[in-house]
């Protein structure tokens, strides 16, 4: 019997960069930002598409064909894809952590419509968001240094971010279970954000029915990708500049690329105490739990 129809516990590390745009842009600025990000992912062949459309009851998965990946990008200018992610694994492999362990993914979702409001017919002025996951071996990186590889991936998100007029991303140690006992809170990061945080990159991140990540963060993560908002509210670059950390670089949209450690697999009390006091420094603009998420989207309203 193979290996993992018998595994029933323990986890699996990955590194995941969230990035986040805002739905009501054209249609074809998502197109074209969701054929550069599949670019940045990987060299290897995608052998595994799986998609969603909103009249679909369910995820469908079929084999990797360009055609195929063209005619779901289609839906995305008529506004009904939900959800769209590429796997290197075949479909039928039931060993699904393979695509985070041993190479790459990308994973998207989908809201085109301002959200209505709980007191009526009004809908909200804060747009929708597009939300987008894509995932790296931790095998290109090490613990105490930054590689060639990591550096590439870097320079890469951070022309994306500009080019693409991207308000927040972050890059940072994921983490999931084989056989998770919840889907959809990210607990590992509940219990790991006072130290030096992972996250399973779940769907109380990536489901964004209002992009508030213009004027707010998650948390402090490894990679930080921030704009001139954040910037600003935080007290100018110089302020972020003031704490210790790996580097500061500032992008030519006026945000700004935020590198805590030199590894985002460096777990040491050292990176510890620098994730804290960025995380410190963040308190005015981050929102880490349903309650700061809540009254962030009142402020904004």
């Amino acid at each position: 019997m193979p290996l993992y129809r018998t595994m029933k516990a323990g986890t699996y590390d990955f590194i995941g960069v969230f990035l986040c745009v805002d739905g009501n842009k054209p249609k074809s600025n998502l197109h074209s930002l969701i054929e550069t990000l599949i670019q940045c992912v990987t060299n290897q062949p995608w052998k595994r598409i799986g998609y969603q459309r909103k009249t679909d009851s369910s995820f469908r998965t079929v084999r990797f064909r360009e055609g195929k990946l063209a005619e779901v990008l289609d839906f995305i200018q008529q506004g009904s894809l939900a959800t769209l992610a590429l796997s290197t694994v075949p479909p039928g492999v039931e060993a699904y952590w393979e695509t985070h362990t041993k190479s790459n993914s990308f994973f998207a979702q989908f809201k085109f419509e301002y959200q209505r409001l709980k007191q009526g017919m009004a809908v909200s002025r804060i747009p929708p968001g597009c939300t987008f996951l894509l995932t790296f071996p931790v095998t290109l990186f090490h613990p105490d240094r930054a590689t060639a590889d990591q550096e590439k991936i870097l320079r890469s998100l951070c022309d994306i971010v500009v080019s693409h007029d991207i308000p927040y991303g972050f890059m940072n140690l994921g983490r999931r279970a084989y056989m998770p006992w919840s889907i959809g809170v990210d607990d590992i990061f509940y219990e790991t954000r006072e130290e030096v945080p992972v996250t399973s990159f779940n769907s109380d991140l990536l489901v964004l029915p209002e992009n508030f990540y213009h004027d707010y963060v998650r948390s402090a993560f490894w990679a930080s990708f921030l704009n001139g908002r954040h910037i600003e509210r935080l007290g100018g670059i110089d302020r972020l500049r003031s704490v210790p950390m790996f580097r500061v670089a500032p992008l030519a949209n006026d945000g700004a690329l935020v590198v805590l450690a030199a590894s985002p697999v460096d777990d040491t009390d050292r990176a510890r105490t620098v994730y804290q006091n960025f995380r410190a420094l963040l308190s005015p603009i981050r929102v880490e739990t349903n309650e700061e998420v809540n009254r962030a989207l009142h402020a904004l309203e």
